[in-house]
Order: C-alpha cells, then sequence, then structure tokens
C-alpha cells in the first residue's frame, strides 16, 4: 500500500455564510483526506479517498471536542471546542495537535483552568485521534468526546447507512438510514439515539454495502470505556418513539438534517488530575464488511495469542449440557449417575458434557460458591464419577460463574458485599437475575437478584481463584465460565475500598481475573481448558473457546475473524436440522440440549443422528471443514432460493470448499456454485460422506446441506 503521500496545507478561504477567514488545516494520504478548522478544532471534512465518500459534506457543520463538566446543581453542563477561543495549533508532517488552555462551558462564566490537548495523526492505521485532559479546575471532567463527526453523510440514498459491531460472538448491525431505530427511551434523550462500546465491542464500520471507515480503539485490554455515539438530528419525519424515517432532505424544519458521531471517552477525571485518552484509529476502504473487519484483524495480530489447545479440542466433536439442579431445587439426579449419563452420551457419540448447576443451591444460586451440594452427593462422589467418565473418554467441563453474588445468600450479606460493583451513589449495582422451574419464581416473584462483582479488587480475585480451584480438585477437563462477557449493565466502579481509581473501569478487571486463572490451572493441568459465553475479543487470548446462542441467519463474525478458535452454539429441538445445518457452515461445535438442557440423549435421537452425520462429514473432510480458514461467502458465489453458503479455504493449497444450507421447511432448491476464477467441483453430503460427481448444478432437499469441493 502506497502510504508515503502525507501533507499538510494551510490554506486561507472565505467562507460567505458566516462572513470570515477561516484557516484550513489538511492531512492526506492514499486513503483519507481531512480538513480542520484551525480557529476551533472542528473537523470540517473528512474524505474516503478510495470511493470518493465525503462522510463530512457541510464543513459548517464541524464539530471538535465535547465536554462535560458537571456543576453541583447543574450536571448537564457541556463544553463545546467550537464555542472556545482559538487553540494553539502545532504541525508536523503528517500529525496536528491542538491545545485549548481555559475551557468554557455552557452554564459556568468563568474560564475553567482545563487543559484539552488532541492530536490527530495519519498514517498506515489511518486517522488516528489521540488526547490529554489535565484538570486544574474545582470540577470534574466526566466524559470527553474525541473524535467528533458533525456529519455522516449518506452517500448513496439508494442503500442503507448502518454502524455494524462484533456482539456475542456474532455480528449486529444498527440501521440509520433510511430507517433509525433509537436504543435510549425518547424521555432520556432530544434526538433518537443509538450507541454501542469499545474495545468491549472490539471495532466498528460505519459503513453501506460498497464502502465504509473502521473505528477501533488501539487498546487490547480495556482500561478506558469509549462510548459511540449516534444521533440523528434533528429526528425522524415518521414512525414512533423508537423506529423511524430519517429526512432525504438536507434541511427540515429549518434545521440541518444529519446523523452525529461521537467517540466519548468515560475518563472521570478529577481536580489535579490528568488523563490520556485511548487512541481512536479511523480507517476508510473499498468494499464489502469484509473488508473493513480485515483492518480490525489486521491490528489483532499486533497483540494476540491464542491459548494452548489440548489435542481432543483441536479435533471434531461434540458436547452436550446437562442441568443436575436448579434455583428452585430441581434435582434432576445424583452425582453417581453422572457415569450413567455418560455412558448414554458416548453412545451417541458426544465428547464433552458441560455439567450445569452442580454447585450448592444449583444454577444462579449462591453465587459464587462452587462447593457441591449435599443433596446430589458427596465432594468425593462427584470426584469419583468425573474421573470414571474420564476414563471412558468423556471429558466433564463444569460450570462455573464468578460475575455476580447471589445477594440473597449470608455470604453476600455478610462479607461478599464489600467487594460489589458500586455506583455514584454508594449503593451495589444489581442484576435482575433469573427464573427457574416454579411457576412463583417464573412470575418473578421469589428470583434471587445479584450483585455484579468488581474483578479490579484484588480481594475478591483471591476468593474468585479459591472457588475456581476447586474444579481443578474436582478433576474436571475445565471449566465453561458462564457470563463471563458482560457485568449487567455495570460499566464502572466508585467503591472506595477496592485498590483502584474511583472510579474504574470494571472491565479491566476481566482481564486480572482471567490472567489469574490462567496462571492457576497453568500450574496444576496444562490441559485444563477454560470456555467462556460470548466472550469479547480481548477474552479469546486467555480462554480457550467460546459458546452462545444464535440464529441461523446471524452472520458468525466471530469465526471470520478467528479462522481456529474453538466456537459453540446451543442446539435444543427435536429435529434441528437447520441449527445442525448452520454447525457445519460455520464451524460451530455441537452443544446438544435436549428438553432445554435437563434431558438425555435418547429424548431426541433425530437430532443426535444428524449432528453424529456431519461430525463423520468434518471428520473425512477434516483439512476443509475443521481446520480450514473461514472465509464467509468470499471466494464463491452461491445462486438459488432459500439458501445459506459458507467457503472455506483449506491452508495447504488454498482449494475452496463451499457449505450450502437449504433452510426451506418445505421446497427444494436448485442450486448453482461458481468459484471465482473458475473450477470444477465435486460434492459429498452429511448423509453420504463419498464425493461425487457434478456440473456445479445441484437439487438441494429443504432443511438440507451440501458440500462442494475445488478440484
Amino acid at each position: 500500500m502506497k502510504n508515503n503521500f502525507l501533507i499538510i496545507l494551510i490554506i486561507g478561504l472565505i467562507v460567505s455564510a458566516s462572513s470570515y477567514s477561516q484557516k484550513i488545516l489538511h492531512l492526506e494520504n492514499d486513503l483519507v483526506s481531512a480538513d480542520f478548522n484551525s480557529e476551533n478544532g472542528a473537523l470540517i471534512s473528512y474524505r474516503n479517498k478510495l470511493t470518493g465518500w465525503d462522510v463530512i459534506k457541510r464543513s459548517e457543520l464541524g464539530q471538535s471536542f465535547q465536554m462535560l463538566i458537571p456543576l453541583p446543581e447543574r450536571r448537564y453542563n457541556n463544553a463545546y471546542g467550537i464555542n472556545q477561543k482559538a487553540p494553539v495549533v502545532e504541525q508536523k508532517t503528517n500529525a496536528l495537535t491542538f491545545t485549548w488552555k481555559g475551557i468554557v462551558s455552557d452554564h459556568l462564566k468563568e474560564l475553567l483552568p482545563i487543559t484539552f490537548t488532541g492530536k490527530v495523526e495519519l498514517n498506515d492505521k489511518g486517522l488516528i485521534f489521540s488526547g490529554i485532559v489535565e484538570n486544574n479546575s474545582q470540577y470534574d471532567v466526566e466524559y470527553v468526546c474525541w473524535p467528533y463527526f458533525g456529519e455522516l453523510s449518506v452517500s448513496d440514498k439508494e442503500d442503507k447507512l448502518l454502524w455494524q459491531t462484533l456482539h456475542y460472538g456474532q455480528d449486529a448491525q444498527y440501521e440509520m438510514y433510511p430507517y433509525f431505530s433509537t436504543h435510549l427511551a425518547n424521555h432520556g434523550v432530544d434526538y433518537p439515539t443509538q450507541q454501542g462500546w469499545l474495545p468491549e465491542e472490539a471495532f466498528i464500520l460505519i459503513r453501506n454495502s460498497k464502502e465504509g471507515f473502521s473505528v477501533i480503539c488501539d487498546d487490547h485490554i480495556p482500561t478506558q470505556l469509549v462510548q459511540c455515539v449516534f444521533e440523528l438530528v434533528p429526528g425522524t419525519t415518521n414512525g414512533n418513539i423508537w423506529y423511524g424515517l430519517m429526512p432525504k432532505e438536507d434541511n427540515i424544519d429549518g434545521q440541518a438534517v444529519r446523523v452525529v458521531f461521537k467517540a466519548n471517552h468515560i475518563t472521570y477525571t478529577h481536580p489535579g488530575e490528568k488523563t490520556i485518552l485511548t487512541s481512536v484509529m479511523l480507517k476508510p476502504y473499498k468494499g464489502s464488511w469484509h473488508t473493513g473487519v480485515e483492518h480490525y484483524k489486521e491490528w489483532r495480530k499486533t497483540w494476540h495469542k491464542s491459548p494452548e489447545y489440548p489435542d481432543w479440542l483441536k479435533n471434531v466433536h461434540s458436547w452436550i449440557q446437562i442441568q443436575i439442579n436448579s434455583a428452585e431445587d430441581y434435582l434432576n439426579f445424583k452425582y453417581s449417575d453422572l457415569v450413567t449419563y455418560a455412558k448414554e452420551c458416548k453412545q451417541y457419540g458426544v465428547k464433552a458434557i458441560q455439567l450445569t448447576g452442580w454447585n450448592i443451591g444449583g444454577q444462579d444460586r449462591n453465587n459464587p460458591s462452587h462447593d457441591t451440594d449435599p443433596r446430589l452427593g458427596t465432594f468425593e462422589e462427584l470426584k469419583a464419577a468425573i474421573a470414571e467418565c474420564e476414563k471412558m473418554g468423556v471429558k466433564i467441563i463444569l460450570f462455573n460463574k464468578f460475575t455476580w453474588a447471589d445477594i440473597s445468600s449470608d455470604w453476600y450479606r455478610n462479607d461478599l458485599k464489600n467487594y460489589a460493583v458500586i455506583d455514584p451513589y454508594g449503593d451495589p449495582y444489581q442484576h435482575h437475575g433469573y427464573q427457574y422451574h416454579t411457576y412463583t419464581q417464573l412470575l418473578n416473584i421469589n428470583t434471587r437478584r445479584f450483585a455484579p462483582m468488581c474483578h479490579l479488587s484484588a480481594n475478591w480475585r483471591k476468593i474468585a481463584d479459591k472457588e475456581f480451584t476447586k474444579s481443578l480438585d474436582l478433576g474436571a477437563s475445565g471449566i465453561l465460565y458462564d457470563e463471563n462477557q458482560h457485568h449487567g449493565g455495570a460499566q464502572m466502579c466508585f467503591a472506595t475500598n477496592h485498590g483502584h481509581k474511583v472510579p474504574a473501569y470494571i472491565f479491566e478487571g476481566d482481564d486480572k481475573l482471567a490472567r489469574g486463572f490462567t496462571d492457576i490451572y497453568k500450574s496444576r493441568n496444562k490441559d485444563f481448558i477454560l470456555f467462556g459465553e460470548g466472550n469479547y475479543d480481548f477474552q479469546t487470548q486467555y480462554y480457550h473457546g467460546t459458546y452462545f446462542r444464535t440464529y441461523i441467519t446471524t452472520i458468525p463474525l466471530h469465526r471470520y475473524i478467528d479462522a481456529d478458535m474453538p466456537i459453540m452454539v446451543a442446539i435444543p429441538g427435536h429435529v434441528a436440522r437447520h441449527e445442525l445445518n448452520m454447525c457445519l457452515k460455520n464451524k460451530y461445535i455441537i452443544s446438544y440440549e435436549p428438553r432445554f438442557f435437563k434431558g438425555w440423549p435418547h429424548e431426541a435421537p433425530n437430532v443426535f443422528a444428524y449432528g453424529k452425520q456431519i461430525d463423520d462429514l468434518r471428520r473425512k473432510y477434516k483439512d476443509f471443514l475443521w481446520d480450514g480458514i473461514y472465509k464467509d461467502v468470499l471466494g464463491a458465489t452461491v445462486n438459488g432460493e432459500n439458501i445459506l453458503y459458507s467457503v472455506f479455504e483449506r491452508k495447504t493449497d488454498n482449494k475452496r470448499a463451499v457449505v450450502v444450507m437449504n433452510y426451506s421447511e418445505t421446497d427444494a432448491s436448485n442450486i448453482n456454485v461458481l468459484l471465482d476464477g473458475g473450477g470444477k467441483v465435486k460434492y459429498a453430503t452429511p448423509e453420504n460422506t463419498s464425493i461425487m460427481n457434478c456440473d456445479g448444478s445441484y437439487v438441494l432437499q429443504p432443511r438440507s446441506a451440501v458440500v462442494f469441493f475445488e478440484q
């Protein structure tokens, strides 16, 4: 890529609309050009040079920064960069630095001794925004929006404008044009508003189907929350409070129509403190979303290292989940009966059992206790049962949970409350909890509520480490840490006795907790595995795999990011052919869950039979379907009705396999497969794994799948 052509120009420009002369500062390379107003630091132009998309078309909508400086009697007190005195500007070959010394806010007459230094640099990573807040005032600076786009223009009004991110292991897309759906209720915002979170959600693509730009925080360990905000100003033309049409006109009712984008750094910079903002990288691209995700994948290579996978996890296999007890004393079976259960699982081709609810009180009760429950048996009985299962070749993975404490427990009331995540008012955050089995609890009458635990507290982590060690003591092959990917809506902890900055971004504690678990198991059993639920991407450095629930039409975005990471999805139901075909298409490990993970394999024999056929096909063509590189739809085109498909690339010679599934319940599909660049194919199916000749055309029956192999 040619990135050597970097220029800064200072141009005198007369703006007739405002009747003043402004100096334009210009940054440009092969990918992007950007203009800034030297008199207020506003970003007044951002152009994708690969496509010609002027993301900011109207310079008068340019913005520089926004800062919240709450006052004792007026929390909503903003300071806007365009309302400040002209910043001091420092220019270098490929960078601009704006320094505002003294800040004026909306509702305070005095000039506050706050300095904000915002830097913009252009290099191979794109246009990078960084900054420093130095607060010598008597007030807090709660957040700083930087960068701040006063406009995201719609480049093609026949196409959708949306933003896309990685959420719960999958693709999440939020449309902004032609329809804009709001994430936040109308009572709390002036305009329809959407929001995402970095680095928790890894990246954001702002795009249509042909072009876009990526937004990435240069911080793979989440040390600072960056809230990405999208506001539709002045609002929709019609619709309801949650969903409506964006006006197609540039102006309506005398107001400029635009989507505003802000990268909002939650800093809580107290008087006398200095905060360095996480760098935000913006990089344009041309093409589909795959090209934008490649930006993230390239950056990810600079820091990501997967854990070592034990051999059994590298091979084709399937799991089952069974709940042995719930919070309402379901008491499914005794620990000693696990051996009988494992024998049946082995007969049905299942390699691993995720044992849920084995802890005292059952699933989602007495958290974070991982003691055994005497009603189910003794510690020794569970340990003996696990050993016998492992001896017969069935791995036991124990359900664990460290995100919450059960606030109905004596342990919480007497001790654990000291490690709860605390809100700004001195109270613990709470999670609504989950309901189990009895109609009383299903009515939410006696639900056990949770308090999120602060993983930044070293004393709490010692408790969590001790509870984690109990699964190692039982001789299990690993744990699945349920709900490790969130904190029930809590983001910051304001506790003064946890040994962290007040407040602190609690997701940083997830790194500390995972490191601690890793050190423990490596000292005891290097083949022990950690699985999580819907891991956000930085967690995949520590967790051997991720588990979640999904839909057949969802883009498997985490699989596209990481072709080798074990990803497992829940398969309920008594037929489940669509869901099993999805596992084949996306290289997902099957997690059988008969009777909503309360049942036995014999209760859903057809599901297990077809799942076994799929795994047998994957074993036979492992070099393509298990060890190959997942390409989503890149590399081939498949024509047909009611189909989904994916492409795998064999690592040894780059030959392709194309997996096609028919998601119709009733109708066959006449499909045709065309490899990019041409080439002949043969095919196999789960029902018949032998390679068969074809010309690329095939009649795919409903609820069925076929794999085409490049010859």
